[in-house]
This record gives C-alpha cells, sequence and structure tokens, in this order.
C-alpha cells in the first residue's frame, strides 16, 4: 500500500511539474468563443436546482421594490407584465432579484425588449470612429472576427460614458441612461460580478487548477494588452469614439466583466445583445422561464413552467463547467451536472497513470515510448499527439505529388499572363508618351514650388530654434518621467511574454474528466487506444465512436479502461494540495469569523457553491479575501466532481467484470 502511494504521488508530481513548464501559471488561452445559446444572463446565481436565495438572513430592512427600470421599458416600447425587481439591503451590500408579480403560467410573455433598448455587440452605423475600433479589438480564438466580448464591452462603456455626460454625445442622459443606472458598478451597493479575470495572482493560485488559473489571466493579459495599446492612445485623437475621455484599464476590466455575465447570444439574429432586466433573472439549471428572440430581434422572457407570484424567475445560463461559469459569471455551483476537469494532454503523463494502475511491471520515465505505431497514428489522427515520423514522411510525399500538379497549373497560367503582359506593353508605351508630355509639365510646376519651398525653409528654421529650446525642458521632464516609468515597461514586456505563451497553450489539446458520462470523448477514446491490442477493432472505429461512452470495444478490454481511468481520477485528486475535508473546515471558519465580525443583522456568507448575480463582497472571513473564498467554493466543487466521477467509473468497472 506504501508503494502504491509512492507511485501516485510521483505521477501526480510530474503533472503539477508538466503545468509549471507550460508555464500554465502564467496567460494561456485567448478569449473563447461562446456558442449562442437561447438561454443566457449573467450575475449572481442561484445554489445549483434551487430556488435562488431571497435576501440575506436577518436582515432588519424591508425589501425595496424599484419599478424605475420597468416603467422606463414600458415608456420606450417595450412591455413588463409579471415581474418585479426587488432590492433588499444587507451586510452593507444590496442583493437584487427578479421575482414574479403574479401567478405566471407555460407561455406567459413576461418581459418584451425591441431592439433599441438592447446593447448589441454589432458596430452603431452611426459611430464608424466606435465601429473603427472595435475592428481592432482583439481577436476572438480561431476567427478572423474581433472578440465579440470586446465589441460588447466597448458598446456598453460608449453608452455608459454618454450616460454620465462623456462619449461625445453632447451632453448627459443618453437612450440608455436607466439602464446604466442599474448595471453593477454603477448602482450604489452593487459591486461588479467578480469574474476570473479580475483574480489576483494569489486568488488565482487558490483554483488548485492550472487550465483554468491560465484561462483566467489571460483573458487579463488581452485586456491589460488592449487597453494600454489601443485605448490609452485615443483622446484627443481624430478616433476617439468617447469625446476625449480615458478609457484606462479599470473600465475596460469592468466593460469586459458585465459583456461576458449579462450577454445573451441567440438563434434566429445573429450576434450578442445585453436585455435590460431580463439580465436581473438568477441562474439556476432548475430554470423556470427562459429567452426568445424574433426574426426582428425582439426578445422576450417567456415563463416555461408554472410561477406562483413572489418567486424568483430564473434562467439557466446554459449546460457550462464551473470553469466556464467562473470564467464568464464569477461563480460556481455546488452541484453542477455538468461540470468537469479539464486538462492539457499529454500522453506521457495519462499512460504513465494509466501504467501504475493496470498493473505494469515497471513505468518508464516516458511511457509513450511503448506506444505501437497504429496507436500513435491513431491518437494522432484524433489531434491528441504528434504524427509518427514515417507517416509524416508519407504526408511529405503526398504533398510533393500535389505540388507538382501546382506547378504545371502554374505554367500554363504563365504562358496566359505573358500573353496579356506584351499587350499591356503597347498600352503601357503610349501611356508613356502622355507621361513625357505631363512630365514637362511637372516640372515647370516644381521650379514655382522650389522658390516657395526656400521661402518656407527660412520660416522653419526660426521655428526650429524655438522647438530646440523647448525640447530641451522635455527631455529633462521626459527624464524624470522614465524614472518614475520603469516598472511601467517592465510590466509590458511580461505583458509580451505573456501573450506568447497563451499563444502557446492554445495549440495543446484539452481533455476532462467529470459530468455526464464521467470522462468525456477525447479521453476516453485515447485511453481505449492506448490499452488495446486489436489493432483492427481500433482502425475500424472513428474517433467519435472511440469515444463513446455506450459503445466499448468488448466487455473486457472496457473494464480494464474503467480501471486506468479510476487510477487517472485519483491521479488528478491527489495533485490538489489540499483536501475535501481542509476546504470544507476553510469555509466553516471563513463564515463563522464573518458572522462573528458582522453580527447576526449582517447576514450569513454565500452556501458553497452558490454565487451573486451582481458580484460578491469586497472581503471574506478568516483572513480570506471574497475572491480567495471563491477559489475555495471553486475547487471543493471539482474535488467533490472528480469524486463522482470515480464512484461512477468504479460502478462501471463492477457491472462489467460481473
Amino acid at each position: 500500500m506504501q508503494q502504491t502511494s509512492c507511485l501516485r504521488s510521483s505521477v501526480a508530481g510530474r503533472i503539477d511539474a508538466t503545468y509549471r513548464q507550460r508555464g500554465c501559471t502564467l496567460p494561456a488561452l485567448a478569449l473563447r468563443r461562446r456558442p449562442a445559446r437561447e438561454q443566457r444572463s449573467s450575475r449572481r446565481a442561484a445554489a445549483a436546482g434551487a430556488p435562488a436565495a431571497a435576501g440575506a438572513a436577518g436582515t432588519a430592512a424591508a425589501p425595496r421594490v424599484d419599478t424605475s427600470l420597468a416603467d422606463w421599458i414600458c415608456n420606450n416600447g417595450g412591455a413588463v407584465s409579471g415581474a418585479q425587481l426587488v432590492y433588499q439591503e444587507a451586510g452593507g451590500g444590496v442583493d437584487r432579484q427578479l421575482l414574479a408579480s403574479r401567478d405566471l403560467s407555460p407561455g406567459d410573455r413576461i418581459i418584451v425588449l425591441p431592439r433599441p433598448l438592447q446593447v448589441l455587440d454589432a458596430p452603431p452605423p452611426d459611430n464608424p470612429r466606435l465601429a473603427a475600433l472595435m475592428a481592432r479589438a482583439p481577436r476572438a480564438a480561431g476567427r478572423e472576427a474581433a472578440a465579440w466580448q470586446f465589441r460588447m464591452a466597448l458598446s456598453l462603456i460608449a453608452a455608459r460614458l454618454g450616460a454620465e455626460g462623456g462619449g461625445g454625445g453632447g451632453g448627459g442622459g443618453g437612450p440608455l441612461a436607466e439602464y446604466i443606472r442599474h448595471l453593477p458598478g454603477v448602482a450604489p451597493g452593487v459591486p461588479a460580478p467578480r469574474v476570473a479575470m479580475l483574480l489576483t495572482p494569489a486568488e488565482l493560485s487558490e483554483l488548485q487548477h492550472p487550465q483554468l488559473a491560465a484561462d483566467a489571466a489571460a483573458q487579463a493579459h488581452f485586456c491589460a494588452w488592449f487597453a494600454s495599446d489601443a485605448l490609452a492612445a485615443l483622446p484627443g485623437t481624430g478616433e476617439d469614439p468617447f469625446g476625449g475621455r480615458l478609457v484606462d484599464e479599470a473600465l475596460l476590466q469592468w466593460g469586459l466583466a458585465l459583456a461576458m455575465s449579462r450577454s445573451f447570444g441567440f438563434k434566429r439574429v445573429s450576434g450578442h445583445a445585453m436585455c435590460p432586466l431580463i439580465d436581473m433573472a438568477n441562474h439556476s439549471f432548475e430554470s423556470n422561464a427562459e429567452v426568445r428572440a424574433d426574426e426582428d430581434g425582439t426578445v422576450a422572457m417567456i415563463a416555461n413552467k408554472k410561477v406562483p407570484r413572489g418567486s424568483p424567475l430564473l434562467l439557466c445560463y446554459g449546460r457550462h463547467s464551473n470553469a466556464d461559469l467562473l470564467l464568464a459569471y464569477g461563480f460556481s455551483a455546488e452541484s453542477n451536472p455538468f461540470d468537469r476537469w479539464a486538462f492539457p494532454f499529454d500522453a506521457d503523463v495519462v499512460l504513465g497513470a494509466v501504467q501504475q494502475f493496470v498493473g505494469a511491471s515497471s513505468p518508464t520515465p516516458r511511457p509513450s515510448d511503448g506506444l505501437k505505431t497504429w496507436q500513435r497514428t491513431a491518437l494522432a489522427e484524433m489531434g491528441l499527439i504528434d504524427p509518427p515520423q514515417g507517416q509524416t514522411r508519407g504526408r511529405r510525399r503526398q504533398e510533393g505529388e500535389q505540388q507538382q500538379q501546382q506547378q504545371q497549373q502554374q505554367q500554363q497560367q504563365q504562358q496566359q499572363q505573358q500573353q496579356q503582359q506584351q499587350q499591356q506593353q503597347q498600352q503601357q508605351q503610349q501611356q508613356q508618351q502622355q507621361q513625357q508630355q505631363q512630365q514637362q509639365q511637372q516640372q515647370q510646376q516644381q521650379q514655382q514650388q522650389q522658390q516657395q519651398q526656400q521661402q518656407q525653409q527660412q520660416q522653419q528654421q526660426q521655428q526650429q530654434q524655438q522647438q530646440q529650446q523647448q525640447q530641451q525642458q522635455q527631455q529633462q521632464q521626459q527624464q524624470q518621467q522614465q524614472e518614475q516609468g520603469h516598472g511601467g515597461e517592465q510590466r509590458e514586456e511580461q505583458q509580451q511574454q505573456q501573450g506568447e505563451e497563451a499563444d502557446e497553450q492554445l495549440q495543446r489539446p484539452i481533455v476532462a474528466i467529470g459530468g455526464e458520462p464521467p470522462v468525456q470523448g477525447p479521453l476516453l477514446a485515447a485511453v481505449r487506444v492506448m490499452l488495446s491490442e486489436d489493432r483492427k477493432a481500433v482502425k475500424s472505429r472513428s474517433a467519435e465512436e472511440l469515444g463513446d461512452w455506450d459503445r466499448p470495444i468488448s466487455a473486457a478490454h472496457e473494464a480494464l479502461v474503467m480501471k486506468a481511468l479510476v487510477g487517472l481520477a485519483t491521479v488528478l485528486y491527489k495533485s490538489f494540495p489540499t483536501t475535501i475535508q481542509q476546504d470544507t473546515r476553510t469555509l466553516a471558519d471563513a463564515d463563522a469569523a464573518a458572522a462573528a465580525a458582522a453580527g447576526a443583522a449582517a447576514g450569513a456568507q454565500p452556501a458553497a457553491g452558490g454565487g451573486g448575480r451582481d458580484g460578491g463582497g469586497d472581503g471574506g472571513g478568516a483572513g480570506l479575501s471574497e475572491g480567495q473564498l471563491l477559489a475555495v467554493r471553486y475547487r471543493l466543487a471539482a474535488k467533490r466532481g472528480l469524486e463522482a466521477a470515480t464512484r461512477l467509473l468504479l460502478l462501471r468497472m463492477r457491472e462489467l467484470l460481473s
């Protein structure tokens, strides 16, 4: 038993070392492209599968109904029937919920928003400067267009500056001013959502998930880069769409956090939209409402089941893992049936763990060296490893034949081009004669211009003398600024290095374990191939078939695969620096410390796995920040998810062996 524990520790150490070698503590992944869904919102989540909390416990202040946003919608062509926004003050903050104001039946239209009442990520036709700036935003991973998150953030920031009296709108107010006043980070007592991008390095390390920490740090890197590279130089230029107002990194962070957490994507209309009042609904995997868009872009919130008056209106933000929820919305769900543990695929790490739990005689430093050529070929076709050397040569021969065919086509095209060139030469000779006449006229004009230039040069010499005096003064000021800005230069160098490592990380295939089924297709297919001795069985199946949970190669082989996956899940769990018991105790201590500091009237801390639609508080308990507590809740749910996956894998293995 002691020997097995040592073997597990060695592989766990190899996993941790592999992460460190790949720079996963630094930004490693570009902003992901989120698939469009009919149900998406943002902000504080109710506990998964249960109604949202009705407010902080023990709060003395009575709930307050806010009708201003609903009135604004109704006065501008929209409709609200059956929903009310309720505020509950708690512990110095504000908890907001969207509640049913009447009994609702399936199909009832609760909120209707025409296109002009929405914030869109599309370039505005009446603001070409903002459209040009959107085109300069960082690109989405694997796409040519700028990331919609950045486009939406810029659109939202322009609306906010317009509401505050900036943004080139010629005064305060603006058509979306009422909505802006209700947004997190603007509304009093309602903080912006604490998405993973906004966590500090210390808080990211508390996640104990290198892949997620790398994704979050990469988002932060692209935000900082765009703020310093594009936005900082805009004020005072002809390209500024914000009326001279500086959009710094903090304001861009606010815009991105709200764009990611409050935007909806639809099937009937392209792009994304932020939908006032609808986006106040909390999240639950058991939703009682959904959001739909008509072909003209009108968005409606519709009840999908009976909802009693006074009950929270709940939307499902999508079938996301906790990592994606934390990246986009700033919370994780305690009981998330779609959660999974994602990590970069490494054949040596995976096969090393597999060998330890299927009876390998002596694990090797590079277990993948023992893979057969056909196994390597199968893994390469799935995009998990590089192709074998022989296969690479075969592809090169095919490429050579294709190049020969292309050369023949190019020769034919060249002959046609030569004929065209002869015709063009004749035309050019005629044009040259005309140009000679024009040149004579231009020479006369140039002589006149030279005389004028001589006069201008005399004036410029006088101006240069004055400028030299000014430059001497500026040089002295720049020397002082350079001494102060040395730290900023180091930061730019770090950001550049982080961006390079982000591009490198994008090339690593990601696999996952957990959720339903308990192992995702690519990883299941890889382990099946690694443990198979039947070449024909593998070659006769596609990558999708090899990764299909319900289509094993054989019962005996599948039992071996399940045993190996149990071992891999165990190694992944052992790689955590803390245990479930330690994390549970940390959260309990934090709750006790918060209750003792604030008193019963301040309200209890959210339960593990719950989260806030409008962001969390500024402080935690037991010496931990709110971001650190958020990270502890995330990693606790991840470990419980790995435990659940292990139980399902063991159950399947026993069924196959019985």
